[in-house]
């Protein structure tokens, strides 16, 4: 059977003729399967030509090679590499030292790595990928060919050119990220004791929340979009629940201890966690320039009292009317009803006000899930 898989290998390989080729390479460590598949794949002279490769290696078995026995083991035009495995086979050393600045992107979609395995592996490939996606803790400086990062973590600690991150936790030393326009991080993000983050071309934020300790400071003096989402850390939920909320990065009356601290954002607001209703009005407050807000909120009266608010709140300055308001609750249908009279209210009033015109919507469980215009 594999002998007749082989020759399909062999023929499909003829017929390519020098074209680049797109490969799935399973290494499975199965009696000399690997051996044969690497004697022909080596005869064939055909890593040259590989493109792009997707390799899966098995959990248990990590198949012994000899290097010397492949000439033609190298990568010139590799250009996107994606590992699947528990564990990485030592051919990753040979992809390392072979591949050139053609390479574009490195997935390593594998568990139970340690960033030691990875860095080892990785530290020819990262000065020449764009995009880097590993799912372990990255601690060490990101080269200034590094422009989109995938992880479970990051100690961001150094300036790059990176312009997207996407996380599970994050902490920040002080540092300036001249380049980066979004970040996303699951969890919270922590700025260590006294530090100074500065990120003035961030536009977009997805996070749980920011956490400063003593003195430190976190600076995004463009943000557009702003949201704030349950996360999956179960003990930082905990953790939020018990911390004053500060909207001033260098109040003097929270120097001293930990705290919660959101940016402001003069464009989009989206906060997709059920808040206690007197924090989540007084950081309202704290956002007079968000212009489309999106809100999760606990029950019918919460609804109730945040229109309440938007109804009686004062409006001070001038282009800080709200165009969008999204509600999002555990309401029923006739709970809408009975909050379109107090909607058409704040409509109005903002409309008096500011003449600017709002569109209030209310979620639609019991049909098409949907936003609903309540006005």
């Amino acid at each position: 059977m594999f002998d007749k898989y082989l020759a399909r290998i062999r023929l499909q390989h003829d017929r390519a003729a020098n074209e680049l080729l797109d490969v799935h390479w399973a290494i499975t460590g199965y009696g000399d399967h690997d051996p044969r598949m690497l004697q022909l794949l080596n005869e064939k002279d055909s890593f040259r030509r590989w493109r792009t490769v997707e390799l899966c290696f098995d959990e248990e078995r990590t198949p012994w090679y000899q290097e010397s026995n492949y000439p033609n083991l190298t990568f010139p035009n590799l250009e996107s590499l994606e590992v699947i495995s528990r564990c990485l086979h030592p051919v990753m050393g040979v992809i390392d030292r072979t591949t050139t600045s053609k390479l574009q992107s490195i997935r390593m979609d594998a568990k139970d790595l340690s960033p030691y395995a990875v860095d080892r592996y990785c530290q020819n490939m990262v000065n020449h990928v764009s995009h880097y996606s590993v799912r372990v803790y990255i601690y060490t400086a990101m080269p200034p060919n590094v422009t989109s990062v995938v992880a479970a973590g990051a100690k961001i600690a150094h300036s790059n050119n990176v312009k997207a991150y996407r996380l599970l936790d994050c902490s920040f030393q002080t540092v300036t990220l001249l380049h980066l326009t979004k970040l996303t991080v699951i969890n919270m993000i922590n700025v260590e004791n006294s530090c100074a983050v500065s990120l003035p071309a961030l536009r977009d934020l997805d996070c749980m929340i920011v956490t400063l300790r003593g003195s430190a400071t976190f600076d995004t003096p463009i943000l557009e979009k702003l949201r704030l989402s349950y996360g999956r850390d179960m003990a930082a939920k905990m953790v939020i629940g018990g911390m004053r909320l500060y909207r001033d990065a260098t109040d003097q009356d929270r120097m001293s201890r930990d705290c919660l601290y959101i940016p402001l954002t003069r464009g989009e607001l989206i906060i997709d966690t059920d808040w206690e209703i007197k924090k989540l009005i007084k950081f309202l407050e704290w956002s007079p320039y968000a212009q489309r807000i999106s809100l999760s909120m606990r029950d019918g009266n919460d609804v109730r009292e945040l229109l309440s608010y938007f109804l009686e709140r004062q409006y001070p300055r001038e282009g800080s009317g709200i165009t969008e308001l999204k509600i999002r609750g555990p309401y029923e249908s006739h709970d809408l009803k009975s909050m379109t009279g107090l909607a058409k209210k704040v409509v109005a009033r903002q409309k008096e006000e500011l003449g600017v015109t709002m569109v209030v919507y209310g979620y639609v469980w019991d049909k098409d899930r949907s936003y609903a215009p309540l006005v």
